[in-house]
């Protein structure tokens, strides 16, 4: 194999791997070099395999030392799902997202929040339902579109289950005054 082409697989593979520490940054570069001139300035392939070699261990090694991301699983978790609690989202989608497995995710979030990605979506669901539930303009099934449960009376199922009342038993209270608490429970009077 000629050297040249040798020299433009090393510099892929570097311009690959630069990519993923990029990345795995946030857009910030993790290496300042200067691939393309060192790896052309090799005189023999002992002098590339080794300015290679160097490379990809300051690369490795910066990696390691990286800061982790700013911002916990949890707290990005709570972000997508504030932002998507309206679609059918799921954890393998939200797994994509922030670029881990959905086992090991579904595992973070089981053991932070002490609960399922699915409950914690359900939870986010029925706490806008309730928001929703104190405009008496907005129909239920309007509500329950809204947060992202298509089917009227499953929503009405699950609204029972939590609150132990039917969405529109709970809209008649807070016309009577009773107030919301933090979640959508009413308070007792």
């Amino acid at each position: 194999m000629e050297e040249r082409y040798i020299k433009y697989a090393v510099i892929d593979l570097c311009r690959v791997t630069q990519h993923y520490a990029d990345r795995y940054r946030g857009g910030e570069p993790l290496l300042d070099v200067t691939v393309y001139q060192d790896i052309n300035a090799a005189r023999s392939l002992a002098d590339l395999m080794s300015y290679t070699k160097s490379y990809l261990k300051q690369t490795t090694g910066a990696f390691v030392k990286a800061e982790p991301p700013t911002q916990s699983i949890e707290d990005k978790a709570c972000a997508y799902l504030e932002d998507h609690y309206k679609e059918n989202i799921t954890l393998m989608e939200f797994s994509r997202h922030v670029h881990l497995s959905a086992d090991y995710l579904g595992r973070v979030i089981k053991k932070g929040f002490g609960r399922s990605f699915s409950q914690l979506l359900l939870d986010k669901r029925l706490e806008k339902a309730c928001e929703l539930l104190a405009n008496p303009g907005i129909p239920i099934g309007d509500v329950a579109d809204e947060v992202g449960i298509c089917d009227q009376r499953y929503f009405s199922q699950l609204f029972k289950k939590r609150y132990s009342m039917q969405p529109s038993k709970y809209r008649k209270e807070l016309k009577k005054g009773r107030k919301a608490a933090p979640g959508g429970a009413l308070e007792t009077p």
